[in-house]
């Protein structure tokens, strides 16, 4: 079973680039960042013009409130080079597969567009089980700090 879903943030336009240091993999233009740690699990976004950190120590979750991985996780990550409909630019794909147990195997997908001004944040879950999977919750920023060492002067909730 895959189920494959996409989230599109307005960014402004550049150029985009691929980089790597240690655990740490990025993907930017000229005005926005998106960094995730292989080795936590997590990633942030920042706007590169502003320096502002608009989210921090976001998760990627399928159905997590509170299962213990005694086993722990494998990640990965793959890149690749994207032309499609929406355009043309990168694309990061970070999988985390469990070592033991019953949960599924998620890849987070981060693309980075040249010619628009927006990033799709995307997904993918596979079944590595011959048993049946219920997904009952996504989340695509769980858990994330939101504009860290920031006071929000209106939040909307």
């Amino acid at each position: 079973m895959k189920i494959l879903f996409t989230l599109l943030l307005t960014l402004p336009l550049g150029a985009v680039d691929l980089s790597q240091q240690g655990e740490k993999h990025t993907i930017s233009n000229s005005f926005a960042s998106i960094t995730y740690d292989l080795k936590n699990g997590t990633y942030s976004i920042a706007d590169r013009q502003s320096g502002i950190i608009a989210l921090a120590n976001a998760h990627f979750t399928v159905d997590e409130v509170g299962w213990k991985q005694t086993a722990g996780a494998s990640r990965s990550v793959k890149s690749q080079d994207v032309k499609d409909s929406i355009g043309t630019g990168k694309r990061l794909s970070f999988t985390e597969k469990p070592n033991a147990g019953y949960l599924l195997t998620k890849t987070l997908h981060i693309t980075l567009y040249d010619e628009l001004p927006m990033v799709a944040l995307g997904f993918s879950v596979t079944n590595h089980t011959a048993l049946p999977a219920r997904i009952a919750r996504i989340g695509m920023i769980d858990k994330a700090n939101l504009y860290p060492g920031k006071t929000l002067e209106s939040p909307q909730w």
